[in-house]
């Protein structure tokens, strides 16, 4: 039986059964055209940014009767209220995130069984670069959090100036997430430079919504006030990340998701 997974999930494992999707090639622009009087073709305003998109998967809900059909179905409902991860059986190592987007009472919407989803998700396919085979990170936890050497994209010992690659795969400029392992006095990766030491601890940096941090007693330690330039972003294609600064002797590793 075909399936989809949510937040780790299978589909079959509460009684639903995927019967068919309909995935979205390319998400939409947020592009706007202006006519200009007497010139042909229009002035096109591209802010580079996208629309998010929505998947829309058939389903069965399977039952030995009306009253058990009902039933699986709340129990399906809690399941898929929150945000979460979204993957499909024929595609697995590509995940979407987002949540239903249903406005349809249930009881309207189950009719023998059958019921449409429709899941409103950031606009992109998502592909988690690891080693570790069918890692995928908590969306509820930061995912510089989740780095480890064994699910770690890459890691690098650094003792000096110096540059690393990092190979992005995907179709769209992605950011990856950084754990620092170690010491330094300043730190330059590429355009992001950071002006505070680190003495033998952990530093995380993530490049999407730009934080840095450490972590001590359980509460974050922000590093962001000493830090300046600008976030490490990668092109699709192969990108080289310069590495400077003073002290430096720590471990760096990345966690890169591919966006599609």
């Amino acid at each position: 039986m075909d399936y989809f997974v949510f937040n780790g999930i299978k589909s079959t494992d509460k009684n639903v059964v995927l019967i068919n999707y309909r995935p979205i090639f390319l998400p939409q622009r947020n592009t706007e055209y202006e006519l200009i009087p007497g010139k042909s073709g229009s002035i096109e305003f591209d802010s580079g940014t996208y629309q998010d998109i929505i998947i829309e998967a058939e389903c069965a809900i399977l039952g030995e009767n009306e009253q058990e059909v009902m039933t699986n179905a709340y129990e399906a409902k809690k399941w898929l209220s929150p945000k979460g991860w979204l993957s499909f059986w024929d595609d697995p190592q590509r995940f979407y995130i987002g949540r239903i987007a249903n406005q349809i009472p249930l009881e309207q919407q189950v009719k023998w069984g059958n019921i449409r989803l429709l899941f409103r998700c950031q606009p992109f396919a998502y592909k988690v670069i690891s080693p570790a085979a069918g890692f995928i990170p908590d969306l509820f936890i930061p995912f510089a959090e989740q780095i480890t050497a064994d699910n770690a994209t890459g890691s690098h010992t650094i003792t000096g100036p110096g540059a690393i690659q990092i190979n992005n795969n995907g179709v769209f400029e992605t950011e990856p997430y950084f754990r620092i392992d170690g010491s330094f006095t300043t730190l330059a990766l590429g355009d992001l430079i950071i002006n505070r030491a680190l003495s033998a601890g952990t530093l995380y940096i993530d490049n999407e919504k730009m934080e840095v941090y450490t972590i001590d007693a359980g509460s974050r330690v922000n590093y962001l006030p000493q830090t300046s330039g600008k976030p490490i972003k990668l092109a699709p294609g192969n990108n080289t990340i310069n590495i400077n600064g003073t002290g430096l002797n720590f471990t760096l590793r990345y966690l890169l998701i591919e966006r599609w």
